[in-house]
């Protein structure tokens, strides 16, 4: 029994751990300068042994140019073993942004294997909400964590 609760106290804290991260991009900021912004997920899995690589585009979306408000609609494609597979059944949405966005990126709704929201520029720019996308695929977990800055 005390395994089982330090290996749940050890998944909740790599979880929270997850959710508050220092913006250190590797990839170049791409702008959106339009009021609508396309982000790309691609997941692909291999079953047996488990393997999960997620690939997003951009990692970093900059949407300090242009107008405010801005719909960001992310769009899944999910490969398992080579097949495409829907997004499937999900209790809550994958994406998940740090504390930081409240106010500022709101209304995510999925239709289909998108998800869409609104982005409103605050008073001051400079800012990087952190996300993370997580997608229990072929019982496995796939997640990564990505940014939008302004």
């Amino acid at each position: 029994m005390r395994i089982r609760k330090t290996v749940v106290l050890a998944a909740a804290v790599g979880l929270l751990a997850s959710c508050m991260k220092t913006f250190n991009p590797t990839e170049t900021p791409v702008p959106c300068t339009g009021t609508s912004c396309a982000v790309s997920v691609a997941i692909t899995v291999q079953k047996s042994p488990f393997k999960c690589d997620v690939d997003v585009k951009p990692q970093v979306l900059d949407v300090s140019g242009g107008l405010s408000p801005k719909t960001i609609t992310w769009t899944f494609a999910i490969k398992v073993d080579g097949n495409p597979v829907p997004l499937p059944p999900l209790p809550q949405l994958p994406i998940k942004f740090d504390p930081n966005a409240n106010g500022v990126i709101k209304g995510l709704a999925l239709s289909g294997n998108t998800i869409s929201g609104t982005y409103y520029r605050p008073g001051s720019g400079g800012n990087h909400y952190g996300y993370g996308i997580s997608v229990d695929v072929a019982a496995g977990l796939c997640n990564l964590d990505p940014w939008v800055v302004d």
